[in-house]
């Protein structure tokens, strides 16, 4: 298979899944017995993210050949090793390291980002460390800046602004963006590493909402490590108008940017 994610494809599910190359009798040879670290991308049929996720991990593992392994199960079929490490939802992704899992992840996440969690395999040492999440600043140098450079346009990182209200209050704008340099901002990027709950994109969007109407800007984006929220500021409120998720905008970013390049025009 050589189609990338943005590519449609009329393959039978059963192809894809094909690939698996691990399985219950197999797991402890291929994995846990591995002489350099390996991960574990356990997929569903019934997983809609789970066939792009497989092109990009397969993608990775050609990179990172003789240094990363990387195996492949159907939950389905591979129950007694689901159950054991307590897999629930696909696509589940575990790295181990001498036979004992040190990190995991959950969902697609584009090849920018995965590569970091192969370059993880690499160097880490510490026993296990839980769910793997990139860092802020890691979102945006991997995906945020490189789709704006793409666009053309530009903009200021880690932007200091005054908010003055009853009391003179500092804060710090993660990417300021302007269509052009030396042009007004049109939005701002306020970046999580994730937002599990609710609260959480509801304290995110309060934050941004103040920056954004000190500005006096159109629109705010909220992104963290799967998806972005599109708000327009209407009447000291943030409206949301649109999310993305990053398989998406890996697709087709062109609805993105002409959605944030409207408040040029207003």
């Amino acid at each position: 298979m050589q189609r990338g994610p943005d590519t449609d494809s009329d393959d039978d599910i059963t192809n894809w899944l094909s690939h698996c190359n691990a399985d219950d009798t197999s797991f402890n040879r291929l994995v846990l017995k591995s002489p350099i670290p390996t991960i574990a991308l356990f997929v569903a049929s019934w997983c809609e993210l789970c066939e792009p996720c497989f092109l990009t991990f397969t993608r990775l593992s050609e990179r990172y050949r003789d240094r990363v392994g990387f195996v492949m199960l159907d939950i389905d079929e591979s129950h007694a090793i689901a159950e054991s490490f307590g897999i629930r939802a696909a696509p589940t992704y575990i790295l181990f390291r001498d036979g004992e899992p040190i990190a995991h992840g959950l969902g697609y996440l584009p090849a920018a980002l995965l590569d970091l969690f192969f370059q993880r395999a690499i160097t880490i040492t510490s026993p296990y460390a839980g769910a793997w999440y990139p860092t802020e600043h890691e979102i945006e140098d991997a995906l945020i800046l490189p789709m704006l450079m793409r666009w053309g346009w530009a903009c200021q990182r880690q932007f200091q602004l005054t908010r003055r209200s009853s009391r003179t209050q500092r804060g710090v704008i993660d990417i300021l963006v302007s269509i052009n340099a030396g042009t007004a901002p049109v939005t701002l990027f306020e970046n999580k590493r994730r937002i599990a709950e609710s609260h959480d994109l509801q304290r995110a969007t309060k934050q941004a909402l103040g920056y954004a109407l000190t500005l006096e800007l159109p629109s705010l984006v909220i992104a963290d490590v799967a998806r972005l929220w599109v708000y327009q500021v209407e009447q000291g409120n943030a409206v949301l108008v649109q999310q993305f998720t990053w398989l998406e905008l890996e697709r087709d970013d062109s609805a993105l940017r002409t959605l944030l390049a409207m408040g040029e025009a207003g």
